[in-house]
């Protein structure tokens, strides 16, 4: 993961942003990449379609909708499939346009969003307590 620190110099910050792109090159076809907005009106779905061929062209072989994935008993609605996908995927690319129907795309962004949100809540606590360990240690 490409982490910014306010220390690096644009020389470092670039190198690492070149490694990680490098890194993501090489797995780009076993990574699963989902592609999400509107299916309404049907140009907006031909354009979501459109993104997944290209992509899948590009060597991202795994790329699909959310309406491609199988229906399992689990699933209440589409929403659930939707999380089931967020929760899964490597990568979620969301698609708004101006002429699309956003209530389904606009709740799963929202979805993810808060769920990065609790991770990252969680990961600046876990460092703050690790600074704290650290700090009592340089005082014993």
């Amino acid at each position: 993961m490409l982490w910014y620190r306010v220390s690096d110099s644009g020389a470092e910050l670039r190198e690492e942003a070149g490694r990680w792109l490098s890194e993501i090159l090489e797995r780009k076809a076993s990574l699963k990449v989902a592609v999400y907005g509107s299916y309404y009106p049907t140009g907006e779905l031909r354009r979501l379609e459109r993104i997944c061929d290209s992509l899948k062209s590009e060597g991202y072989v795994q790329t699909y909708l959310v309406k491609d994935l199988a229906d399992l008993p689990d699933f209440r609605d589409d929403f659930d499939k939707s999380i089931f996908s967020l929760e899964r995927s490597n990568v979620n690319l969301f698609i708004l346009t101006f002429k699309g129907q956003k209530q389904g795309a606009v709740k799963e962004l929202t979805t993810y969003s808060e769920t990065l949100n609790m991770c990252s809540s969680v990961l600046s606590s876990s460092k703050q307590e690790l600074l704290q360990v650290k700090s009592e240690e340089k005082g014993a």
